[in-house]
């Protein structure tokens, strides 16, 4: 499709932010510039890949930082009162009987309801909709537990209906973005990760007990070799676990083999510090 060509005073005029002369730039490149800068988009984009391929990280930040600068602070606006005069205006008064006539949801018959409330009324059951609404949010903070019972099945059943094809690529989109989502957070936040392996490699020297010998060594690399020949074979992460953890709340294993198991990655990061799984192949039941 040929572009339209449109010059910078016409696209000004417009209120256009770009415009195309059909002429190539001193880059030889024939595209859409910009009329702020007067810049070739092509060479925009150009420039822009080749300043992200010098130092990704520096080019997020700075861009992160632009759309800081441009995101505008949400405005916090009372809702006015509207009198009752215009709001007769504004809603066009009208009976029930005529409402249902005409196949209408709502109907405004311009007087208050028993609450004071001058608003539309629902046509099938006369009440009033901020009387409705109210009684809404009453029924649902009182059965909050039955609400949240139905959604979790509505949710279920939703899930159960769709295609294996489709939930193992919801799983991969999923991981996919956790992934990316983890690796730039960890770039972000380089000092807290550095302090967090700090204090994982005090507390397993800490405890290491004055027995831990050659065995011992020999368990925890097997352990470790066997982490990655489960993970080539079924295609699922396993951690090296301390059944009783290095720094639970109330208690403090110890760092040596007959304290260690083999979990799932995401068991073993459910159960985190708690002081749950403690028995050999109790993880299991947890499948």
């Amino acid at each position: 499709m040929q572009q339209e060509i449109i010059s910078r005073a016409d696209s000004i005029a417009r209120g256009l932010k770009r415009y195309f002369t059909g002429k190539p730039c001193k880059r030889g490149h024939v595209s859409e510039r910009n009329v702020a800068a007067l810049t070739c988009i092509q060479c925009s984009n150009e420039k822009s890949a080749a300043r992200y391929q010098s130092d990704p990280d520096r080019f997020r930040s700075e861009a992160r930082e632009r759309m800081a600068k441009k995101r505008p602070e949400p405005i916090k606006r009372a809702k006015a009162a509207v009198p009752a005069e215009q709001l007769c205006i504004l809603l066009h008064v009208l009976d029930r009987r005529t409402a249902l006539d005409r196949g209408l949801r709502h109907y405004f018959t311009g007087c208050q309801c028993v609450n004071g409330h001058l608003c539309e009324r629902i046509t099938s059951d006369r009440q009033c909709i901020q009387c409705k609404r109210a009684r809404t949010r009453k029924w649902v903070v009182d059965n909050r537990e039955s609400v949240n019972a139905r959604q979790r099945d509505k949710q279920l059943s939703r899930y159960r209906s769709r295609s294996a094809e489709e939930k193992k690529a919801d799983r991969a989109k999923r991981r996919t973005w956790i992934s990316s989502y983890m690796a730039q957070y960890m770039r972000d936040n380089k000092e807290r990760y550095v302090h967090y392996a700090t204090r994982r490699r005090a507390a397993k020297l800490r405890a290491i007990p004055a027995w831990y010998g050659e065995l011992d060594e020999f368990v925890m690399e097997e352990a470790a070799l066997l982490c990655r020949i489960r993970r080539e074979l079924t295609g699922v992460i396993w951690h090296v676990d301390h059944m009783i953890p290095l720094r639970a709340k109330d208690a403090c294993g110890l760092h040596w083999s007959a304290n260690v198991q083999l979990l799932p990655g995401a068991i073993n990061a459910s159960k985190s510090n708690r002081m749950i799984l403690t028995e050999p192949r109790e993880w299991i039941l947890h499948l």
